[in-house]
Formats: C-alpha cells, sequence, structure tokens
C-alpha cells in the first residue's frame, strides 16, 4: 500500500555560533558553537503497519520514532 501515509513529523533544530577574532595572525578567529536536534523534544508516532497479509496487525501502531533532544558544543581555532 504506497500510498498510504502516516503522522506528520515535527522537528525543530538549533545552532548558535558566535566567531571572535584573534589578533594573532589576520584572519584567525575563535568559535564557539552550540547544535540543538530535537529542540523542543518531540515525539513523532510511527506509521502504522501497512501489511494486509496480517489483518490482525493491519494498521496498528507499535512504537514511537524519532530520538531525544540532543545538545552538543564545539570550540574551534582557525588560523
Amino acid at each position: 500500500m504506497p500510498d498510504l501515509r502516516g503522522w506528520a513529523g515535527y522537528g525543530e533544530d538549533f545552532s548558535l555560533i558566535k566567531r571572535t577574532p584573534i589578533k594573532v595572525t589576520e584572519g584567525a578567529y575563535f568559535e564557539i558553537r552550540m547544535d540543538a536536534i530535537n529542540l523542543f523534544n518531540r515525539i513523532a508516532i510511527c506509521n502504522p503497519n501497512t501489511d494486509t497479509g496480517d489483518p490482525e496487525s493491519f494498521g496498528m501502531i507499535y512504537g514511537k520514532c524519532g530520538g531525544p533532544r540532543t545538545i552538543q558544543m564545539g570550540l574551534r581555532i582557525s588560523f
């Protein structure tokens, strides 16, 4: 059943970057970065089962999809 669709999935990713020039050499900078994946920690419902050969499980939803909120930070010096 390729024409069946499941629930809409929403996910918000967010990044903050702060670059500060370094006076050592021309073009050098120091960067602080923060990335948040799935910022609002939304959990999506997985698609329903579309196997028509198994009438007992057809249309049933067996779980949640998507991962938890992930935040990572990084530091970088470029010269």
